[in-house]
């Protein structure tokens, strides 16, 4: 009898140590959560160019999960975070690390920069621990920037215990014109409540950039990149960056158990939730799955609108408006100043076919934001759906005037032509291309002079008749 106790005890301990280094693998694996926001600086110090170029060198990460600048800010936007002003507050930048979904936060201050040179300091904070605080000083000349920041990413690496895959790219030289106008791009860019307009004029710089810098691809290739991702769409469900792992026992989806009524229950991550959103790279290509993923994610965090306004992307993605508009509904009750989750909401609205909800969201939102392009254009897409063509147009001449290089020219001339209004459309299209403007007036003034011509000759046979 003792001797079967004594061997079910050892049993028991060799069972319960198996558990534990199953979790301590399964802990092991989970990659860690970096985040990144602009550091402290005001225009012309380059603190958001410093900041962007270090998490982009980081995303090179094997075993860890990078989350830019700009995902970070619309999260603080749309959830109304706070980012203390000293740094040296490690307690709050700690709360700020965990609000925002991320292990560690990178933070810093550009101390002094101009044409020659820039001298910044970065600061590393815990999420899980409000006494861990490291800080590092980095100088350079500004042209060298590219390469200062694969020092300071090879820091942070080291401290947090990541590993860096070797870099792949041209690092040349910048130049300082270059570097200004990223600069100035990335803080046009950087924050979901900026209008399209201002997203536009900065992928006009940043283009700019690029073509002064065709020996470095950090800016060449990606940087400039940036504001062209938020063309495409604010508040992305994942964010730049590559997906690396050396550890093969990693999960590559979410994991999930079905439950005796068939339905999905998902395992999401406690320490940081960025890494719950990196998981869908995995799975967006299965509707019912996703929507499966981000109910749970809205469960979980339900007083977070940046995760609602997340998850009313994964629902437009799987087809499904209505609901994506009860998750904007749900975040605007927690932000209800926000101009992306009002702009969001009429734009999911229009999807589903609900125009007079549509309209009724749109006109405060005008009087609220007279001047944001976005607005606007939401406006014509109600008017032109309920076929009033000529306020639609009336809208689209706001949009060029407030967004004149990239509003959509040929709708204002359609939308001129199905109102009827062909003189207006041929003004409009005059104005698409100087050689269509040089068109008109040619073909004005040939008409005009057969208009004149014809009326000589009738004048001159009249004469001719009236002799006879």
């Amino acid at each position: 009898m003792h001797g079967y106790i004594c061997s079910m005890i050892l049993r028991l301990t060799v069972l319960i140590l198996t558990l534990i280094m199953i979790c301590t693998a399964a802990f092991a694996a989970q990659r860690t959560m970096v985040g990144f926001v602009p550091l402290n600086g005001g225009p012309g110090t380059y603190a958001h160019v410093v900041a962007e170029l270090c998490s982009w060198t980081m995303s090179r990460a094997m075993n860890a999960g990078i989350v830019d600048t700009g995902s970070m800010i619309d999260c603080v936007q749309l959830d109304r975070l706070e980012i203390p002003a000293d740094l040296n507050a490690v307690a709050g930048s700690s709360r700020l690390a965990g609000d925002t979904g991320v292990n560690y936060l990178i933070r810093g201050v550009v101390d002094q920069s101009d044409d020659s040179q820039v001298r910044f300091k970065l600061h590393i904070y815990s999420a899980a621990d409000e006494r861990f605080h490291k800080r590092r000083s980095f100088q350079s000349r500004l042209t060298d920037l590219p390469a200062i920041a694969d020092e300071a990413a090879n820091w942070i690496s080291a401290e947090l215990g990541i590993t860096l895959s070797a870099p792949t790219e041209r690092c040349g030289k910048v130049s300082t014109r270059a570097m200004r106008l990223m600069d100035e791009a990335l803080r046009l860019s950087i924050g979901c409540e900026v209008d399209q307009a201002e997203i536009n004029k900065s992928f006009l710089k940043a283009a700019e950039a690029r073509n002064l810098s065709g020996s470095n691809d950090v800016i060449s290739r990606w940087m400039r990149s940036v504001p062209y991702t938020r063309q495409r769409g604010m508040g992305r469900l994942v964010w730049s960056g590559r997906r690396h792992s050396v550890d093969a026992s990693e999960p590559a989806a979410p994991i999930y158990t079905i439950a005796k009524d068939g339905t999905l229950k998902w395992r999401l991550s406690d320490d940081a939730w960025r890494r719950d959103l990196e998981n869908i790279r995995d799975i967006r290509g299965d509707s019912e799955k996703l929507i499966s993923y981000f109910r749970a994610l809205s469960a979980r965090h339900s007083n977070s609108a940046y995760m609602r306004y997340c998850s009313s992307r994964a629902f437009s993605i799987a087809g499904e408006p209505r609901t994506a508009a009860d998750e904007i509904v749900q975040a605007l009750r927690i932000n209800p100043g926000s101009f992306r989750l009002q702009m969001r909401l009429i734009s999911t609205l229009i999807d589903a076919g609900d125009i007079e909800a549509a309209s009724r969201r749109i006109r405060p939102a005008l009087k609220k934001w007279p001047d944001r392009s976005e607005c606007h254009l939401a406006a014509a897409s109600i008017y032109r759906s309920k076929k009033q063509y000529e306020k639609a147009a009336e809208h689209m001449k706001v949009v060029a005037k407030l967004d004149p290089g990239y509003y959509n020219k040929q709708q204002l001339i359609s939308d001129y032509l199905s109102a009827g209004k062909i003189v207006d459309s041929m003004r409009a299209a005059a104005n698409t291309d100087d050689r269509i403007k040089r068109g008109i007036i040619v073909f004005s003034a040939v008409l005009t002079g057969v208009f004149v011509a014809g009326v000589l000759g009738i004048s001159l046979l009249v004469k001719i008749i009236l002799r006879a």
